[in-house]
């Protein structure tokens, strides 16, 4: 749901927890307006990406029965979504946050890029000192953002073309392995250039090509053509289904050689052309459907927090605190007290839905305070130097 923001200027609009966690640069200037629907895709991100999370960190597989193993690894995948839909969530935050300057923009990426290192150095069991993860590879993005905003859409569209087929030529140059593992993404031998062009958890290539796309669909949102992106993310999934139809047609080995392996498989580690139609083209139809959701049919009731019930609001307005708290408690914890992979899935579960509730509730509570010290936070408060043009619409996530 859209908040439209009172225009009068009063104290109490400016107090508003609904408002974003920069105060208001012209004094007495209306609230911005609030898009609840990309708070709630944020949260079932953050959902996903928890779920996944816990299923390999901390699951005893082999206590489950047998019949539950293929059932429970099929939910488990799904977490996968998650890294996909934040990326192009942080594409549309750009186009709604076209009010900042590129100084603020800098600056909240110099922030993020050491938040991330320091996520880096927080969990040595999971990560290197080196390693690209998601939150360096939307930090990079927010870097190429103030040149990236002044591309027309046809061209933000061919700069996403363009991504995807120098992933195949990277790849094919670095001769990527058809599997990265873990230890591998980590490699502190690998120079730090390599890692995050193309063989980091979130190199470059091809995730930067999720984030172009979600800055021309924030455009399509501002503008409300929610068919465009309908018609794009139909564009993609078949152009996904035929590059894995192509895979088949040309057989096994040929399909595992370079370049076409990394056009027409289906990977996460390392990202192909393939998987960012896939989940490119899912990114597109949730946004739609969430925004035709929210246009078509009355605003729900607010909390006393201010907040829409009934969505995981909460988890999607402190996405990145979330994430920060969960990979040093659940991963590196878990190492440190042995539990790694030695949980039993009942407890797993229970730990899990515990936890996404706990914070959601205390996200709601937090609002009250507009996340004063959240990671969220300190970000934007790292780009107050900047000066806003026009009337602010949301910040980059």
């Amino acid at each position: 749901m859209t908040e439209k923001a009172s225009a009068d200027g009063s104290p109490r609009a400016l107090l508003s927890p609904n408002s974003d966690t920069v105060p208001p640069i012209v004094a007495n200037q209306a609230e911005p307006e609030r898009y609840w629907y990309l708070d709630a895709l944020r949260g079932l991100a953050v959902v996903l990406m928890v779920e996944q999370h816990l299923g390999v960190w901390l699951t005893a597989l082999h206590r489950l029965p047998p019949g539950l193993l293929r059932p429970v690894m099929g939910l488990n995948a799904l977490g996968g979504a998650a890294a996909p839909l934040f990326i192009v969530l942080s594409g549309v935050g750009m186009a709604l946050g076209s009010h900042l300057r590129s100084r603020a923009l800098w600056q909240r990426a110099l922030a993020l890029a050491a938040v991330g290192y320091l996520l880096n150095l927080s969990c040595p069991v999971w990560l290197s000192p080196g390693s690209f993860y998601v939150l360096h590879l939307i930090a990079a993005f927010w870097f190429l953002a103030p040149a990236m905003r002044r591309l027309g859409d046809g061209w933000l569209l061919a700069l996403f073309v363009l991504l995807l087929l120098s992933t195949a030529l990277v790849q094919t140059w670095l001769e990527t392995p058809p599997h990265l593992s873990i230890r591998r993404l980590a490699d502190r031998s690998l120079p730090l250039w390599q890692l995050a062009l193309a063989e980091g958890h979130f190199p470059v290539l091809p995730w930067l090509a999720l984030a172009t796309l979600g800055l021309w669909a924030g455009r399509r949102l501002k503008e409300n053509r929610l068919r465009s992106l309908y018609s794009l993310a139909g564009v993609l999934l078949v152009l996904f289904a035929t590059t894995r139809l192509s895979g088949l047609w040309l057989g096994a080995r040929e399909a595992r050689r370079l370049p076409v392996r990394a056009l027409v498989q289906f990977s996460f580690y390392p990202a192909t052309v393939a998987f960012v139609l896939c989940l490119g083209g899912i990114a597109l139809l949730l946004l739609a459907l969430a925004a035709g959701h929210q246009q078509g049919r009355a605003a729900s009731e607010p909390s006393p927090t201010g907040l829409p019930t009934g969505l995981p609001i909460g988890l999607g307005r402190t996405s990145l605190t979330v994430l920060f708290v969960h990979v040093v408690l659940f991963c590196q914890g878990a190492a440190l007290l042995g539990l790694e992979r030695r949980v039993s899935p009942l407890l797993v579960a229970c730990l899990l839905v515990g936890f996404l509730v706990a914070w959601e509730l205390l996200a709601r509570a937090w609002a009250r305070v507009r996340y004063r010290y959240s990671l969220e936070w300190w970000i934007r408060r790292a780009g107050q130097l900047g000066r806003a043009v026009g009337r602010p619409q949301d910040l980059p996530r």
